[in-house]
């Protein structure tokens, strides 16, 4: 027997076209908490802002990485 939810659609909070694999990244303390200050002030989640820091800083403008 089928569970009840099984005909509805996943629920995700992420953007249209993201492929659902989380990046993890360390930070020092007072990176994480100049970046809840940011997420706060913005009235956004820490995912959220994180991935609009990594966007607005240039990773998807066809930055290398330098090694």
């Amino acid at each position: 027997m089928a569970s009840a939810n099984s005909n509805q659609a996943r629920v995700t909070r992420s953007p249209n076209g993201c492929d659902g694999k989380p990046v993890l990244v360390a930070l020092t303390k007072a990176e994480r908490k100049q970046l809840e200050d940011l997420a706060v002030a913005d009235n956004k989640s820490l995912s959220a802002k994180s991935r609009e820091l990594m966007l607005d800083g240039g990773l998807m403008d066809g930055a290398t990485a330098t090694p």
